[in-house]
């Protein structure tokens, strides 16, 4: 009609009387401050719809020089951490933490949010019975979530040992935070006040409690912390990480690393006293967050989204698939059969096909072996097949019949799998020809005849 409508940044909403175009009138404006910028304004009937950082904005124009709300909806502006806990998923990012629930996944829907200046560090979550607790910084939040459309900031826990809290993990009435340089700290929920720290060899990262035993991921170190009287812990063990360890999980004899550059690496922690590195599996991207579900662990590997790694065989972990989110992967949280994916802009949820797993598993070879070339005898060109059960540095070079090295085929790290390389003999005489591989400890030579 006769209105124009500006969505007009950090000013809100604008309306400009244009019934008259050469002398276009100000009517009024709407901005409730807690949503800025606006981007971009839809008009349909007597409401105007407005995108904004925080999600959308209804707004009721029926007297264009009094505009008010009349509904929102607000989204997650970034993602860091999610975990599922009672059919809701607990999502903290720069907005704060919201409150998604998850009763049906393929449906998800945000009922509640809790949001302040604090938010801005938000990062690590755990949820339990009525409370959340929040790293966010120098303090932990203690979110009331009672009321899940209203929850409500109720405390916070100051940083022990000039520490940063980057983790949080709660247990038998007990938090425990990971507190960068400050180590690991652990907070009597029933006595705030009361809490003990352990000073770490590493900067503390995250932490997984299981028994009586308190798994840090401590940047360059694996530390084991003894946590059978929570009011007295005291260093265990501890063991160095291949990359920087940001998160870890304990199953069996077993902790998992989600270690940054290094993929998944894997200890042995059957003493506590004395951890070993026994494994790893390269994943093409940075490792920041780690669930473990039977024999398969989810990692979290930033822009290249999320790994399945096999970890039936603890000492030679395999990677099997994985999934390209759409933003970066920055932590995952496993429910049942599926995946809840922080992805920076987005809270993303995955479901778990075991069948597609299992038969990547059963595709996987389990030994190494170097087959016969195809064709043999050739003419110009050849094929090399190959079989790696697990990641291997590999090299495959040929040889003529006085031994002299003619050609490297493949020279470096490759994941497990079966493999094939082409060699193109075209400028070489006719004669016997040698192939060898390399890989790990195996070694092997194959004979191949080339003819003109």
């Amino acid at each position: 009609g006769n209105i124009a409508f500006i969505a007009s940044g950090y000013n809100g909403l604008d309306i400009i009387d244009v019934s008259d175009p050469s002398n276009p009138v100000f009517l009024g404006n709407f901005n409730d401050w807690d949503s800025s910028p606006y981007y971009g304004v839809s008009i349909a009937d007597s409401l105007a719809f407005i995108a904004g950082h925080s999600g959308l904005s209804v707004i009721d124009i029926v007297d264009p020089s009094n505009p008010y709300q009349t509904g929102s909806y607000s989204s997650i502006f970034t993602v860091y951490d999610v975990h599922v806990s009672g059919g809701y998923g607990y999502a903290t990012g720069f907005r704060g933490l919201y409150i998604v629930s998850t009763e049906n996944p393929y449906y998800p829907r945000i009922i509640g949010a809790c949001t302040g200046s604090w938010s801005l560090q938000a990062r690590q979550v755990f949820a339990s019975g009525d409370s959340a607790y929040i790293a966010a910084g120098f303090y932990t939040k203690i979110i009331d979530v009672g009321d899940r459309q209203n929850p409500e900031l109720v405390g916070s826990l100051h940083p022990f040992n000039g520490g940063s809290s980057s983790g949080v993990f709660v247990y038998n009435g007990y938090l425990y935070k990971a507190d960068g340089i400050g180590g690991l700290q652990i907070v009597n929920l029933d006595h705030p006040d009361s809490s003990r720290a352990v000073i770490t060899p590493g900067s503390s990262k995250n932490v997984f409690v299981t028994g009586d035993l308190a798994y840090v991921a401590d940047a360059s170190y694996l530390t084991i912390v003894d946590v059978s009287d929570p009011g007295d812990p005291s260093l265990a063990g501890y063991v160095p990480t291949p990359g920087i360890a940001f998160d870890v999980y304990k199953s069996g004899d077993f902790a998992y690393v989600a270690d940054g550059e290094s993929g998944i690496s894997v200890f042995n922690v059957t003493d506590p006293y004395s951890p070993f590195f026994i494994g790893s599996c390269y994943l093409n991207g940075s490792a920041a967050g780690i669930e473990v579900s039977g024999d398969f662990g989810y990692l979290a590997i930033g822009n290249e989204g999320v790994a399945v790694v096999d970890l039936s065989n603890p000492y030679v972990p395999v990677l099997l698939s994985g999934y390209d989110t759409p933003g970066r992967a920055e932590d995952l949280y496993i429910d049942g059969d599926y995946v809840y994916v922080a992805d920076y802009k987005s809270l993303l949820i995955l479901g778990i096909s075991r069948t597609d797993i299992n038969e990547n598993r059963r595709n996987m070879p389990l030994d190494f072996a170097l087959a016969p070339a195809y064709p043999n005898p050739f003419n110009a060109s050849t094929t090399i097949q190959y079989d790696l059960p697990s990641e291997s540095e590999v090299r495959i070079e040929i040889y003529d019949l006085l031994g002299r090295k003619i050609e490297t085929l493949a020279a470096g790290l490759q994941p497990a799998g079966s493999h094939s390389v082409v060699w193109d003999a075209e400028d070489l005489s006719s004669g016997v020809y040698f192939y060898r591989i390399e890989a790990g400890d195996y070694q092997e030579t194959r004979k191949c005849v080339l003819l003109r």
